[in-house]
């Protein structure tokens, strides 16, 4: 893998269009509901629209696009039971059925890499499945930003549902296939707690650098997407600067993580790369569903939250690789490199 500290972040939008669906009539939930109620709920409709969207659009990288993926749509808290299952293309079918708590609550896979699948009565293809709580993942999207409106809050939600469909799709057989040599892990949670510690918070100083490193590169990235490319060099070279005065401030510390001891400009390499790229990969497509100004309102939001977020290598990374493309040349080269 030849991108060292270059990386990405997110997808979303949102639209008139409507979705075609197939539902199975009268099928209900043990709780008496009817589960076509669940299609028609303001958070299931928006993340039609939304794939509906991707699906039109041109944007993917590595050859991805959520759209084109099986996807089991719930809402444990309100439609427990109930589940909706989108295939590319296809229609829609509206079910009820047992379905065993998702993994980590907000999402989880099938097929793959993942053998076992919590709902019953899905078709699990050669690529896997990709299950999503719509209830948690607007819960989510509102933890992460509180003073964000609702069509904040549906951008946040699609957002993180690509991010993590970009790790299961793409990454988990990039990674197994040993395709980013020197980056092979996203390291676990413990370290990542360590790297917002140590790398970012550990004085007043590096926290301050931080945030002038971010505000460089997304000037840099606006500079890039207007032409002014003398303008976007000159703040990545300021970037680069206030980056290396950080790593030299920190130059001691260590994180633990995979039974080895990295420098922060080696763990925030590796968390750019296995984050960033697929926070990329969603702000990438959310560019092409609703325009430039979708993505500067989901970085506006986190600039005016910027106190109370810390996983910051998201962020940086998706800045990186946006502030190198400036045409649609420089778009197939960094394309290439991933």
């Amino acid at each position: 893998m030849r991108i060292k500290t270059v990386v990405f972040i997110m997808v979303a939008t949102i639209s008139s269009m409507k979705s075609t669906a197939t539902p199975i009539n009268g099928s209900q939930n043990h709780s008496g509901q009817n589960c076509e109620e669940l299609r028609n709920s303001p958070s299931v409709v928006s993340l039609l629209r939304m794939l509906k969207l991707d699906e039109s659009s041109s944007a993917g990288i590595a050859d991805y696009k959520i759209s084109n993926h099986n996807l089991v749509i719930l809402d444990s808290s309100r439609f427990p039971g109930c589940k909706i299952i989108r295939e590319p293309k296809r229609l829609i079918t509206v079910s009820s059925g047992d379905i065993t708590k998702i993994e980590n609550s907000v999402y989880d896979f099938c097929g793959g890499l993942q053998s076992s699948c919590p709902v019953n009565d899905v078709a699990v293809p050669p690529s896997g499945v990709a299950l999503f709580d719509v209830g948690l993942l607007s819960k989510r999207a509102q933890d992460l930003y509180p003073q964000s409106s609702d069509e904040m809050f549906a951008i946040v939600a699609f957002s993180l549902l690509v991010h993590e469909g970009f790790h299961f799709f793409i990454q988990s057989r990039q990674f197994g296939l040993n395709l980013f040599p020197g980056y092979l892990t996203i390291v676990d949670y413990g370290a990542r707690q360590q790297i917002e510690q140590l790398c970012y918070n550990s004085t007043a100083a590096t926290k301050s650098l931080v945030q002038k490193e971010m505000k460089k590169l997304k000037d840099a990235f606006v500079a890039a997407r207007t032409g002014r490319l003398t303008e976007r060099n000159r703040l990545l070279r300021e970037f680069v600067s206030l980056r290396e005065t950080r790593y030299l401030a920190v130059s001691n510390v260590r994180i633990a993580t995979d039974n080895t001891n990295l420098n922060c400009r080696e763990v925030e390499a590796r968390m750019e790369v296995g984050e960033g790229l697929a926070d990329f990969s969603g702000l990438w497509a959310l560019k092409h569903s609703m325009g430039w100004q979708a993505v500067d309102k989901f970085y506006q939001i986190f600039f005016e939250d910027f106190e109370q977020s810390s996983q910051h290598y998201y962020r940086l990374g998706s800045l990186e690789i946006f502030s190198l493309i400036s045409s649609e040349e420089d778009k197939s080269k960094v394309f290439d490199l991933i």
